[in-house]
């Protein structure tokens, strides 16, 4: 008889059966990838291709920063250099926006 039924991590996707163990049922987690951003990209459009990715996949705010700085390639890349390593989402997001003005 089981006197706990506890679960382990692996099948956190199951339920207890008759024969008192769990099941496992098959749980697909689909990730979006994001394109990379470049010269040749718009800003509006990249911007919300990312905030559907981020929502899609569940991104924490850290992950949002982590993310963004992958895939800026080009010219676009040179805004990494005006903000810190550490810097939010919203720095980066910022430093795009000033440099988008003044090249406006």
């Amino acid at each position: 008889m089981h006197s706990a039924r506890t679960r382990d991590p692996i099948s956190s996707c199951g339920s207890w059966n008759q024969t008192g163990g769990w099941w496992r049922s098959r749980v697909t987690i689909t990730t979006v990838k994001l394109p990379k951003f470049d010269d040749a990209t718009f800003w509006v459009v990249f911007h919300r291709q990312f905030e559907i990715t981020e929502v899609q996949n569940n991104w924490t705010q850290n992950e949002k920063s982590t993310h963004l700085f992958s895939v800026l390639q080009g010219e676009v890349a040179d805004v990494l250099h005006t903000v810190p390593a550490e810097a939010t989402y919203e720095d980066i997001f910022g430093a795009f926006r000033d440099l988008l003005v003044d090249t406006s």
